[in-house]
């Protein structure tokens, strides 16, 4: 776990994955992520913030999640560059709210991507 300003952020996998196959795809899903986290140490107010890779299948599931205590501030995540990379890829994105409080944003992707 790192600390980034008073926000403290860390990486999980559940699972081995397969690398990005595609240099075009892996950019977007890292840009992905970093706006995900982002919006969640900034927007938020989050003191913890995850990123968790979870392969399911022939899917990958990118959870960004950040215990806030509120969900994601409307335009917090710029949803418009977001939506579009996830489509890039082939991927679903959705933005809820965390179980116990907080925001999740969900990025579910083709393995090797």
């Amino acid at each position: 776990m790192t600390k980034a300003g008073s926000t403290a952020c860390a990486a999980a996998t559940s699972a081995p994955t397969s690398s990005a196959r595609d240099p075009v795809a892996a950019l977007h899903l890292y840009r992905i992520a970093q706006e995900a986290v982002r919006a969640a140490a900034l927007q938020a107010g989050a003191r913890e913030v995850e990123l968790l890779l979870r392969p399911e299948a022939d899917r990958v599931a990118m959870v960004v999640r950040a215990d806030g205590g509120a969900a994601l501030p409307e335009g917090a995540l710029d949803l418009r560059t977001t939506r579009y990379r996830a489509g890039v890829v082939g991927a679903s994105l959705e933005v809820r709210p965390a179980a116990g409080g907080g925001a999740e944003i969900v990025c579910v992707f083709p393995q090797g991507a």
